[in-house]
């Protein structure tokens, strides 16, 4: 999935992103399956997310606000410095049928059915690095390989070094761009 915008959320879900309007068609053609959770926002340059999500089972609401944050993110309202409303769709009601008589673009979809609306939140945005073991260290594995716990499992200390480290990447970025 590296090539497109990802991420594990808050509850351990994957969330995948179009960069462009080929890949959006590409993640949804290729990557959306049963279960699965189709996030976008009703603006310009809005990018395709999927929540995957195998079980079938119902999806958090933080991870819900988190793939409509990453869709926001990517859209006009970024430029825009304006919080913007994401929806959730189950998969089935994704489609890439046009009525009779109309046309359907690259990147675009027809939402059949009722769309799942979130609450606008401002638009914050960071990013972490992650870390892979070395697939012949079989200690090291065994040693971290449940290290990976959701957010609400993490102690106080580590939640406010995280908001720490968001908050001063989020001040360094916004600098860099009033220099631009």
């Amino acid at each position: 999935f590296e090539k497109f915008y990802w991420f594990i959320s808050s509850d351990n879900y994957i969330v995948l992103g179009g960069r462009d309007q080929q890949q959006n068609d590409l993640l949804v053609k290729r990557h959306l399956r049963a279960g699965d959770l189709y996030v976008h926002a009703d603006l310009h340059g809005a990018t395709s997310v999927i929540i995957k999500n195998p079980t079938g089972d119902e999806v958090p609401p933080r991870t819900l606000q988190e793939a409509g944050l990453l869709a926001c993110c990517h859209s006009a309202a970024w430029e825009a410095k304006v919080p913007a409303p994401a929806y959730w769709v189950k998969h089935d009601q994704v489609s890439k049928t046009a009525p009779t008589g109309e046309y359907i673009t690259t990147g675009a979809f027809m939402i059949r059915g009722k769309r799942n609306y979130l609450p606008s939140a401002p638009l914050n945005f960071g990013f972490a690095l992650l870390f892979k073991f070395d697939e012949s260290d079989q200690a090291a594995i065994d040693r971290h390989g449940d290290e990976r716990k959701p957010k609400t499992t993490l102690d106080e200390q580590v939640r406010k070094l995280l908001l720490f480290i968001l908050c001063s990447y989020k001040l360094i970025f916004s600098k860099k761009i009033n220099h631009l």
